[in-house]
Parts: structure tokens; sequence; C-alpha cells
């Protein structure tokens, strides 16, 4: 059986807030994980373990003091075009209307216009926001707002896409309806993105998405815990998956307890 190709590799990664100073944070320490072709990992914690320093290290919005962070055969070293980012928040501009903020990110890497005018129309359809292309985000429900930022992430097609609690400011059935369209366009590889990194607070949510959980400890942040998923995702039911829920979610309960 052959191994599937690694997309990303976070070797020995460490960070520290204030490194220099004698307030100096260590958060993250002795980071290691990697990403393989047509994976999707979920990285879960407590409050303050690291988690989202983590992702953005990934990005490469941040630098870690230690350690690399490998895309393919190459390091990351500041943002980079391959890799895109959904935060929590609506992070979309308020004075372009859909159309323009889904196309945003093609036109800052120069495509043609005839390249962002058929991947910002085809990105409309998948995510289902057709009716909405001339609307501007104040018109829009917090859940279509979030949709528009899928949207523009995906248009640019990253081989990596990092998801940042991206469904945590919307309502349960909002949230499950984005999260059931985004895994639909996944599974059937209807955009060319390879993997995805997120980070949840979810255990419920990690387990239904994920190929692989990734478990990190606080204060430092170190990985404690690495679960495979092996059921096919459409076997995936709160019941079926009930024991993998309740083992996270008890090692979860542990490291919060244990650091109080």
């Amino acid at each position: 059986m052959n191994k599937k190709k690694k997309i990303l590799e976070v070797s020995n990664v460490s960070h520290s807030f204030q490194p220099m100073s004698e307030n100096s944070n260590l958060v993250l320490d002795g980071i290691n994980f990697h990403v393989c072709d047509r994976e999707v990992i979920s990285i879960l914690g407590k409050s303050g373990s690291g988690k989202s320093t983590l992702l953005r290290i990934i990005s490469g919005l941040i630098i870690p003091d230690f350690g690399t962070v490998t895309l393919g055969d190459k390091k990351v070293l500041g943002p980079n075009p391959q890799i895109n980012m959904v935060f929590q928040t609506f992070a979309i501009y308020p004075w372009l209307t859909v159309y323009q903020n889904i196309a945003f990110g093609l036109q800052a890497q120069n495509y043609s216009q005839e390249t962002i005018d058929n991947q910002v129309n085809k990105m409309l359809h998948l995510i289902s926001l057709e009716k909405y292309r001339n609307a501007y985000p104040r018109e829009l429900s917090g859940g279509m707002r979030q949709r528009v930022g899928f949207a523009r992430a995906l248009a640019v097609e990253p081989e990596l896409l990092l998801l940042d609690e991206p469904f945590s400011s919307l309502d349960i059935y909002t949230g499950e309806n984005l999260r059931s369209d985004l895994m639909r366009i996944w599974s059937t590889r209807q955009i060319k993105t390879r993997a995805m990194v997120m980070v949840t607070h979810s255990v419920d949510e990690a387990v239904m998405m994920s190929d692989r959980i990734i478990l990190l400890g606080s204060k430092p942040g170190t990985i404690t815990g690495n679960y495979e998923i092996t059921t096919p995702r459409e076997n995936r039911t709160k019941q079926a998956m009930h024991d993998l829920i309740e083992e996270i979610g008890e090692e979860l309960s542990d490291q919060i307890a244990a650091s109080v």
C-alpha cells in the first residue's frame, strides 16, 4: 500500500511571546506533526493551549522562535499564496460586494479578468451565494457573511486551507449547514485544495469532519494525543462515533481540570 504524500510538515516548532523579556511566555514547545494529501486535521485543546498561534505559524503570519514549517518542499517563511485561512469572525470587506470580496484574492495575484470571473462564479455556485453576488456584507446574515469568507479563501485554490474556529460564531443550524456544504465540496473534489487544518473547541465537530485529531496540552502547548479516524464520513453519526467523542472529551476535561 502506497503512503500518502505529505503536504505539510511541522518540525520541532516552539514559540514564546515576548521571548527577550523577563515575562517571556512559552506558548508552544516541540510541536511535530504532518498533514498528508486529502487529509483533514483538527487541532483540539483548552483555551490558551496555543492552537490559534500554531495555525498562524503554519500560515506564515507568525515566524516561530524555533523549528520549521514546510509546505511541499519549501519552508514557510512568511505569507504564502498556497495557504489561505478562514477566520472565526467575518473577515470580509464591508465596502465591497460579495462578488468583489471573493474576487479580491484573485486580483491580488494578478489573475486575468476571465479567470477571476470564472472562479468567482464557480464559488458563488458551490457556496450557494448566487443570489447575493451584488449584495454588501451589511445586507447579509452572519451565516452568509461566513460563506463569503469561505468562498474568498477557496477561490484562489490554495493547496492548504486553514480554519480558525470557522463555525463558532454561528448558530448550530447555520453552522451545520455550512459545515455540510464544505465537506460535500471537499469529498466530491470540486476544489483543488489538497488538505485542511482546523482549530476547534468542538469535539463533535472535529470527529465528524477529520481524518486525524491532534490534542494540545497547555502551558506550554505540546501534543498530548493523536487520534486517527478510519470510519468513512458518510457513516459517521453521533451515535456511531459516541465512544470516540466521549474518549476525547474526557481527555480534554482531564487536561482542563489538571490545569486549574
